[in-house]
């Protein structure tokens, strides 16, 4: 039986200083208590209350407007007997229709005014009495008030050197470990090592392959089935189908539209694909070249077993469209040779609106900044997306970027909600769980109800090192809660040897704090093997307004 032995960490976390500015402004930073107030809902069922509220304010302005059809057709009606009844003064004629369109536009004006009135009126105590409470955040590291909007929503920050940064956690959280962490960790790694291979542990291996490990693992997770069925081009419109290839790699298919998740394909997380890296355990459930055509691939941020230069230019020709962060587009354009007009770049809270033309190229048709709106809802509640639309929104997570010694930070990170025509899904790319501020339950209230999402729930080990950028499963137990989303799947374990924990551990402590949660029997929180496929059904479509009229009309 194959023993799972956690590989050696290349990737070093030690970032000295790179410019006076921010040798200042590490030097100068202190331990401060900032009080923030963010605004939350209160409950689950209250925000489906805001959502009934406006679909019955939507089915009030349908009906609004099929009683302005009628009444036109009333008046054509009326025309029409006016012009076939012989009449023996024509001024009585003109009088009483000009009696009629005068009383016809008064009602109308009057109606709007008062449709109007009820509905602010309305809205205003929902959304002071009803829906949002305030709640008091201490912010313990330096923040910025322009780093955060009006209702405490983290916007995309920068400090003083120019690097992203997330506004809760400014310092700690930047990718910068102390020197003493740094040697805690090596001496622990050194220790653990030389128990159990002693001095050989100092023989390098310059051999890796992954179809070995495969084959002798003793683990059915974390082995690759041998036929797998072939991906199909598309899927019921009736299904969300989810295929885990391996990592982060993710394939989401609702009908005929397919989205793929941070692509990486290559045997190691590095710049030298041959010689040193985080290799993989085992290899990817589907090649690159057994994808169907993709849509929109996402990318959530810029560490190599998330963006891998080689998938990239595999999937050069395959995918339609890239849906980025700020500064991974130009990345792209140089390294992998992608055009600039196949790439959409976003900031946190950003949404844009994709329609598919006839040639099966995605334009961007319309772009929402939750910075400049300061709405309570997203956008695909009063615009919700038709069949070859999806909406893509740029979320806010706790994590750090970085490909060199010298770009850290230059490149922001984040996760994606898309909206397909008739369901919700949320990939959570690389994040860990911040330790008071409620930025879950902010994303969530913002997206609206999620159908499906995309967890990560390894890397963990050693937690003084880990914490600030991966998620425990308890963890990801915790975010799957605060989203509010009705399935989850565990994505980000037992492909690459990031951390100290054994591979296969992840699983199986998800499903013991799923076990110990007092409300187990309503968590759907569950991993899959790779290659393997979970399958939602959708909810029936809301019709539109036209449909709507027509329907009443009947």
């Amino acid at each position: 039986m194959a023993t799972l032995v956690p590989k050696q960490q290349r990737r070093h976390y030690l970032y000295l200083p790179t410019s006076w500015t921010e040798f200042k402004l590490r030097w100068n930073a202190r331990q401060q208590k900032q009080i923030l107030h963010v605004k939350l809902l209160k409950s689950r069922w209250k925000e489906r209350l805001h959502v009934r509220w406006n679909k019955a304010i939507q089915n009030s302005r349908d009906g609004y407007a099929l009683a302005k059809r009628s009444s036109k057709t009333w008046m054509q009606d009326k025309k029409s007997r006016f012009q076939t009844t012989r009449l023996s003064l024509r001024d009585q004629r003109d009088t009483y229709r000009a009696k009629v369109r005068i009383r016809m536009q008064a009602r109308r004006i009057k109606m709007q005014e008062s449709l109007r009135r009820i509905w602010n009126r309305s809205r205003d105590r929902l959304h002071r009495y009803v829906l949002f409470k305030t709640k008091a955040v201490t912010l313990t590291e330096y923040f910025e008030a322009n780093w955060f909007d009006s209702a405490g929503r983290p916007l995309t920050s920068r400090d003083a050197t120019g690097r992203f940064v997330n506004p809760w956690l400014s310092q700690s959280t930047s990718g910068v470990k102390t020197a003493s962490a740094i040697l805690r960790w090596r001496w622990e790694r050194f220790l653990r090592n030389y128990q159990q291979y002693g001095w050989r542990m100092l023989i390098p291996s310059w051999s890796f392959d992954p179809k070995a490990y495969a084959a002798t693992s003793s683990t059915k997770a974390l082995t690759v089935t041998a036929t797998l069925p072939p991906l199909q081009p598309a899927v019921p419109d009736d299904e969300l189908k989810f295929t885990w290839i391996g990592h982060a790699t993710c394939l989401v298919q609702q009908g005929d539209i397919t989205v793929l998740t941070d692509p990486m394909f290559s045997t190691r997380a590095s710049p030298y694909k041959n010689v040193v890296g985080v290799a993989r355990d085992i290899p990817p459930a589907y090649d690159a070249d057994d994808l169907p055509a993709v849509d929109v691939c996402l990318i959530s941020h810029d560490h190599y077993d998330h963006l891998d230069k080689m998938s990239c230019i595999r999937l050069r020709d395959k995918v339609r469209g890239w849906v980025v962060p700020l500064g991974i587009s130009e990345w792209l354009q140089d390294k992998c040779d992608i055009p600039a007009a196949r790439i959409v770049e976003l900031e946190w809270w950003e949404s844009v609106k994709l329609v598919r033309n006839e040639q099966g190229a995605w334009l961007e048709t319309e772009r929402r900044s939750l910075a400049t709106t300061q709405d309570n809802a997203h956008p695909s509640t009063s615009d919700p997306a038709e069949s070859n639309q999806m909406w893509l929104t740029c979320c806010p997570v706790q994590h750090w970027a970085s490909r060199t010694f010298f770009d850290r930070n230059y490149r922001l990170w984040c996760a994606f909600a898309v909206f397909f025509p008739r369901a919700t899904f949320f990939f959570g790319g690389d994040t860990a769980l911040p330790p008071s501020f409620p930025l879950f339950e902010i994303v969530s209230d913002y997206l609206g109800p999620l159908n499906l999402a995309a967890l990560p729930i390894g890397a963990y080990e050693p937690d003084f090192m880990m914490r600030d950028a991966h998620m425990h499963p308890s963890e990801a137990l915790l975010m799957h809660k605060a989203l509010r989303v009705d399935h989850s799947v565990g994505i980000h374990w037992g492909t690459f040897a990031l951390s100290e924990e054994p591979m296969d551990e992840p699983p199986r402590l998800l499903q013991s704090c799923i076990d110990r949660d007092p409300d187990r029997d309503s968590i759907d929180f569950v991993t899959i093997p790779n290659g393997d496929s979970l399958i939602i059904r959708c909810e029936t479509p809301v019709l539109d307004s036209d449909q709507l009229l027509e329907g009443s009309s009947r």
